[in-house]
């Protein structure tokens, strides 16, 4: 074969194994959670402990055996609601209010490690973290809804039920 013709190839094998999709598809969870000794799971009940929920945010490929990447909130779009009244101290805080616009919820960015490196992953969002309320005026289902807006603005419009006993 000529050299030209060689070197042709070989440009065209090197444009092709480049040209590599970009992740696409943007895919969000918002479920209750516990935490254990190394990781969050799936729980909906809850006993004199913060209620958590984990928020995933991602940007997928269409080939779900590849990796995507984390898509990031912005943070002041942010919004933690439950459909009951939730009683504090001497406070009511109104179905519909924003929990994080009080000090009874905040939002939190988990990271995992990847090759030495720690990377965003999701978040986690606590109500009752620093146990303001009582937990006997709070007993029930309580659903509760998150809205926000990412970086990218995709619109996330999600909810759990989580049970307080």
């Amino acid at each position: 074969m000529k050299p030209i013709t060689l070197i042709f190839l070989f440009c065209c094998l090197f444009a092709c194994s480049k040209d590599e999709e970009e992740p696409k598809y943007f895919n969000s969870k918002f479920y209750a959670v516990h935490k254990t000794t190394y990781s969050w799971e799936e729980g909906y009940f809850f006993t004199n402990q913060p209620i958590t929920a984990k928020l995933e945010s991602r940007i997928d490929f269409e080939d779900k055996s590849k990796q995507g990447r984390f898509e990031p909130l912005i943070e002041n779009t942010v919004q933690v609601y439950l459909d009951r009244d939730l009683f504090v101290n001497n406070d009511t805080i109104l179905s519909g209010s924003n929990l994080l616009s009080s000090d009874v919820a905040e939002i939190e960015l988990q990271k995992v490690s990847l090759n030495n490196e720690m990377i965003p992953d999701s978040y986690i969002i606590w109500i009752n973290r620093q146990n303001q309320f009582n937990y006997s005026l709070n007993k029930g289902y309580y659903t509760v809804y998150v809205n926000a807006m990412t970086k990218n603005q995709n619109q996330i419009q999600d909810s759990t039920t989580v049970f307080v006993q």
